[in-house]
């Protein structure tokens, strides 16, 4: 009895021993993907920052030819003084 406790201890203690070192190749890795990710949120902003300045020195300019725009209150005004005199005549 008392060498099978002894085996189930040494079993124990390297199943703790094991998962010490797994736990920390995770927070090894843990790390490693922190730093990556802020390296990566780095340049997202600066190719972020780079892309709004380019939009801005890109300014766009257009030139529409039109003729000249009717008055649009002068129709309207047309349209009731002859729809007046239809209503006078009829």
């Amino acid at each position: 009895m008392y060498l099978s406790m002894e085996s189930d201890i040494h079993r124990l203690r390297k199943a703790t021993d094991d998962t010490n070192v797994t736990r920390l190749q995770l927070e090894t890795e843990t790390e490693a993907l922190k730093e990556e990710l802020l390296f990566i949120k780095k340049n997202h902003e600066e190719e972020a920052k780079g892309l709004q300045a380019q939009i801005a020195s890109s300014a766009l300019t257009m030139e529409v030819d039109t003729s000249k725009s009717q008055d649009l209150a002068k129709i309207m005004a047309d349209i009731q003084a002859q729809n007046d005199e239809l209503a006078w005549k009829n």
